[in-house]
């Protein structure tokens, strides 16, 4: 649970209807924000937090590439 995000949510430049997600995003300081929608979830200008939105199919990719047992679905 993303705690003390809203006074972020005024700054963030991105649809103003994603603009929560974004901010809180960067208030718990993740690495990544993996989305759909990568065209709504840009950083303000300005910003300094290094957050990298990600497509799901990316971001699955990238885990299996760190621990390949991990992500894959084995067959009982």
């Amino acid at each position: 649970m993303v705690k003390d995000y809203k006074p972020l949510v005024a700054q963030m430049t991105n649809d103003l209807k994603d603009r929560h997600v974004l901010a809180a995003a960067i208030a718990c300081r993740a690495d990544h924000l993996v989305t759909f929608n990568l065209k709504h979830f840009l950083s303000p200008p300005g910003h300094t937090h290094e957050l990298i939105g990600i497509r799901p199919s990316a971001f699955l990719k990238q885990i299996a590439g760190l621990d390949r047992d991990a992500v894959e679905l084995r067959n009982a």
